[in-house]
């Protein structure tokens, strides 16, 4: 998340969040994300494209503008694509079967993604 940061990416948390759950976030690097889409707050669960709409209205963007990286194909990818993000990456855990679903690009590490976002980081939309 920081090499995204530094990279000048604009990041923002959208999680399923339960009320009660709340506290867990302060284990994050909340400092580099510019918004937080709780699923409490909003009112829907991903893959809810209210989910990822609420997240590009906080990012002052359009949804075509905006790229999803999640650990949940079902939700995190499926959501996105549905909202008409412009990209969407699954980061796949080991022994996970691999899906297709048209759109979805498979990361193996997180660390792949910032060559993986060398194309878009020259557009000044995202």
């Amino acid at each position: 998340l920081e090499r995204l940061h530094a990279m000048g990416c604009r990041l923002c948390l959208i999680s399923n969040l339960a009320k009660p759950y709340r506290e867990a976030l302060k284990r994050l690097p909340r400092h580099l994300f510019e918004a937080e889409i709780l699923s409490f707050e909003v009112g829907h669960l991903k893959p809810a494209v209210e989910m990822y709409e609420a997240a590009a209205a906080s990012m002052g963007c359009d949804p075509k503008d905006m790229i999803m990286v999640g650990d949940r194909l079902d939700s995190d990818v499926v959501g996105a694509l549905s909202a008409g993000f412009r990209r969407a990456f699954w980061v796949k855990r080991e022994g996970e079967a691999t899906l297709e679903i048209d759109g979805a690009e498979v990361l193996s590490d997180l660390r792949q993604l910032p060559s993986r976002l060398e194309g878009d980081l020259s557009d000044p939309q995202i």
